[in-house]
C-alpha cells in the first residue's frame, strides 16, 4: 500500500545502509587522503547542482491541479549558518574553499548532462508525469538523508579534510530544519494525481527506489578529469 509511513521506511532503510557502507565508513575514519574526500564532494555536487533544474522540470509535469499545491521548498532556502546565502550558492562556495572552483564548469555540465539523460533515455515510466513523481521521491530522499547525517558528513569534512566550519553550512542542517517532512507532505500531494490507480503510485516509488540512491549518486558517479 502507498503511504507516507511506507516512504519513509524505505528513506530510513537506503539511509541506514548508506551509514554502513564501507565508503562512507572510510571516510568517516579518515581512511583516505584528499582526493577521496575531494572525489565525495564532485559527487555531491553532480547530484545536487542542477536540482533547481530538476524542481522546475516535475512541477511543470505534475498532474493537472496539483502544482499550485506543491511547496517544494527543496531548492534556495537559506543555509543554517544564517549568513545569508541559499544553500544552492552555499554548495558552490564549499567547492570553490575546497579548491574545487575551477571544476564548477564542468561539474555543472555534468550535471545538465546526466539530467538530459534522465529526460531522454529510455525508462520503466510511461510517460513524464510519471518520471516527474519519480524525480520527487528522488529529491525528497536526500533531504531525509541530510536531515539526518548531514552533520556526521561536515564533521568529517572539517576533520579529515580540513575544511572550515562555516564553508560546511550546505551539509548542516542544525535548528530543526526537516525540510524532508515537507518533501513528505509533497509526495503525497503529487500522489493525488493517482487517486485512482494508487498501485501505479506505489510502483513509481518501488521503481525510483529499488536501488540506494545515497550509495549510487553519492559513491558512483565519476566525475570528469580536473582541468
Amino acid at each position: 500500500m502507498f503511504s507516507r509511513a511506507a516512504v519513509c521506511q524505505r528513506y530510513l532503510d537506503h539511509a541506514e545502509q548508506f551509514a554502513e557502507h564501507a565508503m562512507f565508513r572510510t571516510l568517516e575514519a579518515g581512511r583516505v587522503d584528499a582526493s577521496g574526500y575531494d572525489d565525495f564532494l564532485r559527487r555531491v555536487a553532480l547530484t545536487h547542482l542542477n536540482r533547481p533544474q530538476v524542481i522546475a522540470f516535475l512541477k511543470s509535469v505534475a498532474p493537472p491541479d496539483v502544482p499550485e499545491r506543491l511547496r517544494l521548498e527543496l531548492v534556495d532556502p537559506l543555509d543554517s549558518e544564517g549568513n545569508g546565502r541559499t544553500r544552492a550558492s552555499a554548495l558552490e562556495t564549499l567547492l570553490i574553499v575546497a579548491g574545487l572552483g575551477s571544476e564548477l564548469p564542468d561539474l555543472r555540465v555534468q550535471a545538465r548532462e546526466a539530467f538530459a539523460g534522465v529526460i531522454s533515455d529510455p525508462s520503466p515510466y510511461t510517460n513524464l508525469r510519471d518520471l516527474g513523481f519519480a524525480e520527487l521521491v528522488e529529491a525528497v530522499a536526500f533531504e531525509f538523508l541530510l536531515d539526518r547525517m548531514g552533520r556526521r558528513i561536515s564533521d568529517f569534512l572539517q576533520r579529515h579534510r580540513g575544511l572550515p566550519r562555516p564553508a560546511l553550512g550546505w551539509f548542516n542542517r542544525s535548528g530543526g530544519s526537516n525540510r524532508s517532512a515537507q518533501g513528505l507532505n509533497d509526495i503525497l500531494t503529487y500522489s493525488d494525481g493517482y487517486r485512482d490507480d494508487a498501485a501505479a503510485a506505489k510502483w513509481i516509488v518501488d521503481i525510483a527506489l529499488s536501488e540506494n540512491v545515497f550509495v549510487k549518486r553519492y559513491f558512483g558517479w565519476r566525475a570528469l578529469p580536473s582541468a
